[in-house]
């Protein structure tokens, strides 16, 4: 298992420069900001191609408050833009029924009907919050299938441990590499980078879902509409 800072290390040391310490991080030298930078240089790279892919594909069990059409997001947080699917199994069904996805003028038009029950129905996003309908007047557990959002490394959580394959550490070591070569002013330093974008892409093609067993294919539903003010 390694850290965030291993790999920061890791990088440094194919350059030739000395590691840098957890008490070194938390002084904010000027080594520590700039390899706090490109950790989250590299990571942002990194999960940018992942949307598709299995990476952090997510399940969440999230429960409604009464009286809110609110949506709590889990711990890790999502990215709104690239949930899936909303799910509600009903008392007595056993299948999963999926929750409607609307836009934001619709969902406006629906609050003011009246429903024969509050069981979820539909769903929508506005301004980065998810939002149901019917307002419920229970608690239901739904299930959300969705993408995390990529971690922000920081001085505080850059010696967590790195949640991904060991398979994806030497390529995460590339892409901070090239980042502190970009930083050192090193003319090769986007070749470095394409080198790793490219070993990133071969990662995730090893790693893709295939969904064929179930007779249907991957589908990614980008709600980013629902989010504009009309």
């Amino acid at each position: 298992m390694a850290t965030y800072l291993d790999l920061l290390n890791r990088a440094r040391a194919r350059q030739g420069s000395t590691p840098i310490s957890a008490i070194a991080i938390g002084n904010n030298s000027g080594d520590s900001l700039q390899g706090i930078a490109a950790v989250n240089a590299a990571v942002a790279t990194f999960y940018d191609n992942s949307y598709d892919l299995d990476n952090t594909d997510k399940i969440a069990s999230i429960n409604t408050t009464s009286g809110t059409s609110l949506l709590t997001p889990p711990t890790d947080t999502w990215d709104t833009n690239v949930i899936k699917a909303i799910k509600y199994q009903k008392a007595g069904d056993s299948v999963l029924r999926t929750l409607a996805l609307i836009d934001l003028p619709t969902s406006e038009d629906y609050k003011l009907q009246t429903f024969n029950d509050n069981e979820p129905m539909y769903w929508w996003v506005n301004q980065s919050q998810v939002y149901i309908l019917p307002v419920p007047t229970t608690a239901y557990t739904l299930k959300v299938f969705y993408q995390s959002l990529y971690p922000d490394i920081t001085a505080d959580n850059i010696t967590n441990t790195v949640v991904l394959p060991d398979s994806a550490l030497k390529t995460l070591v590339d892409l901070i590499y090239a980042r502190l070569r970009e930083q050192l002013g090193d003319p090769q330093w986007a070749g470095y980078l394409q080198l790793a974008e490219q070993q990133v892409k071969k990662f995730y093609d090893r790693n893709k879902h295939t969904y064929k067993r179930q007779g249907f294919q991957r589908f990614i539903v980008r709600p980013r509409f629902a989010d504009r003010r009309l």
